[in-house]
């Protein structure tokens, strides 16, 4: 299935495993800074991880505001000029 999406999942090389092609290590961990960075802030605010709710439409409701908040927060740092993942305080 992941190659029918074109999804290439990495995982460290283990001592029993044969070389792959080299990995630019320091773009992946950059990458995941962003991705954990993006989770936190939506899970401090909108608890995106345990949110609580009973029924799709609540979901729906729920991942909208949380999207919509984070869009505005991020235009509000860039338009400062700051960057756009470090949203400070809530």
């Amino acid at each position: 299935m992941a190659t029918t999406f074109g999804i290439h999942l990495w995982t460290p090389l283990r001592k029993n495993m044969a070389a792959q092609t080299t990995v630019d290590t320091g773009f992946l961990k950059n990458q995941r800074r962003h991705i954990e960075t993006n989770f936190n802030n939506l899970d401090t605010v909108g608890h995106f991880e345990h949110p609580g709710i009973r029924t799709m439409s609540g979901l729906e409701s729920r991942l909208e505001a949380l999207l919509l908040w984070h869009t505005i927060r991020v235009h509000e740092q860039l338009a400062a000029g700051k960057s756009g993942l470090k949203l400070g305080h809530y």
